[in-house]
C-alpha cells in the first residue's frame, strides 16, 4: 500500500487495536469465536457475519454485518450463543485512519495521520498520534496519550483522560464521567472541558498565557496559578487571566469540582 494511505473499518462487534509501523503492508489478523452454539449454527452465525476485506491501491476497507439470524437463537433459560471478534492491525504510520464499530472499543497507537475512531459501546485508547484525533463513544471511558495535535474527545457515559498533551487545543466532553487534562504545552487555541456529572481538572504549564472560564454549578473550584480576576467574584465561578491572557480554557460541570493546577502538582 505504500507508506501512506487510509484504513477504513465498520464493524459489528469486536475488540479492535491499530498499531503504526514503519512499513508498507497492511496486516490483519481477525480471530472469531462462536460460544453456546452447535457447529452448524457456529458455521451459519460466521458465514452470515459477511466479513469483508478490500484493498484498492494505497486504501483498505474492513467491513462486518451483524448476523441476520443471531437474535433468533435463543436457548431456554435466556442464554443465547455468542459472537466475539477480535481484530489486530498493522498499518504504516503515515495512515489516516476511520473507524467505527457497534461494541468492543479501540485501541490506537503509532500513528501520524488523523484517526476519527467511533465506537457504540466500548472504550478508546489512543496513544502517540501525531495528527487530528475526533473520538467518541456512547458507552465507554477515552484515553488519550501524547497526542500532538488538534483533540476531539466526546462520551455520552464514561469519563476523559488526557495525558502529556502537546498539540494546539484540546475539547473533551462527556454526559457522564470525570475529565481530567494534562497539557505537557501550553494551549495554543481555544479548549473546552466538561462533563454533566463529575469533576474537570486541568493540568498546565505555570508560563501558559490563557483566558480562565470555569463554572460548576455544585461544587467549589481550585487553582494555584495565578488569576488575574475579571469582573465581579460569583460562588463557582472563575473568570480571569494567567500572564496576560491568550486562549480560552473552558472548564465546566454541572455537579462537581473544578480544579485548574500548576503542572506536575497533586491535585488534592
Amino acid at each position: 500500500v505504500g507508506r501512506a494511505g487510509k484504513l477504513m473499518m465498520d464493524v459489528d462487534r469486536g475488540g479492535v487495536r491499530v498499531v503504526g509501523a514503519d512499513q508498507d503492508t497492511v496486516e490483519v489478523r481477525v480471530t472469531r469465536k462462536v460460544r453456546r452454539a452447535s457447529a452448524a449454527e457456529a458455521n451459519r452465525l460466521l458465514a452470515e457475519e459477511k466479513l469483508v476485506l478490500n484493498h484498492s491501491g494505497s486504501e483498505v476497507s474492513i467491513r462486518a454485518q451483524a448476523p441476520r439470524s443471531l437474535r433468533g437463537l435463543f436457548r431456554w433459560g435466556g442464554l443465547r450463543p455468542e459472537l466475539d471478534a477480535n481484530y489486530e492491525i498493522s498499518v504504516p504510520r503515515k495512515f489516516d485512519l476511520r473507524l467505527k464499530d457497534a461494541s468492543g472499543g479501540f485501541k490506537v497507537a503509532s500513528i501520524q495521520g488523523c484517526v476519527n475512531v467511533n465506537s457504540l459501546s466500548g472504550g478508546l485508547d489512543l496513544s502517540d498520534i501525531e495528527g487530528k484525533v475526533d473520538g467518541g463513544t456512547m458507552s465507554g471511558g477515552i484515553h488519550a496519550a501524547r497526542c500532538a495535535d488538534e483533540l476531539l474527545l466526546h462520551s455520552m457515559s464514561g469519563g476523559i483522560t488526557i495525558e502529556s498533551f502537546t498539540g494546539p487545543n484540546a475539547q473533551a466532553n462527556t454526559a457522564s464521567g470525570s475529565v481530567s487534562a494534562d497539557f505537557a504545552s501550553a494551549p495554543k487555541a481555544d479548549c473546552d472541558l466538561h462533563t454533566m456529572s463529575g469533576s474537570v481538572t486541568a493540568r498546565i504549564p505555570v508560563e501558559s498565557a490563557v483566558r480562565v472560564d470555569a463554572h460548576t454549578m455544585s461544587g467549589g473550584i481550585k487553582t494555584d496559578l495565578p488569576v488575574q480576576v475579571e469582573g465581579r467574584v460569583h460562588a463557582g465561578t472563575l473568570r480571569g487571566t494567567i500572564n496576560g491572557g491568550g486562549p480560552l480554557l473552558k472548564l465546566g460541570t454541572m455537579s462537581g469540582g473544578i480544579q485548574l493546577l500548576k503542572r506536575g502538582e497533586t491535585s488534592t
